[in-house]
Order: structure tokens, then sequence, then C-alpha cells
């Protein structure tokens, strides 16, 4: 479960941003099961939920 302690500030979160995105883009790609041609299914976690988070806040 994700507390506020572990998001970064708005600051921090900006100096992270570029290098976070890219390590969560390549951590989605294993939690993805394609279902047929119209259907995929992503397993969120701690790490994905946090890069959410992260990004609305940031808007």
């Amino acid at each position: 479960m994700l507390s506020r302690a572990d998001l970064w500030s708005l600051e921090d979160y900006s100096v992270h941003r570029a290098s976070f995105r890219e390590a969560v883009l390549a951590h989605k790609k294993n939690r993805r099961v394609l279902i047929g041609q119209h259907i995929q299914l992503i397993f969120e976690d701690q790490t994905t939920i946090k890069y959410q988070i992260q990004e609305m806040l940031r808007i």
C-alpha cells in the first residue's frame, strides 16, 4: 500500500520524472496479457500506481 511518504515532492518528481517514466513503461510491458486482438489486461502494482499518482499530482 502506498502512503504519502512514498511519493516525491513535485520538485523531486520533476528531477526523476524522465528516468522513472522510462523504468515504469518497461516494467508495465511485463505486466500486460493480451487476450485476442482487442483486449489486454494490465496488472497494476505499487510502482505503476505510484507513477499514475505522481503524474496526476504534476498536472
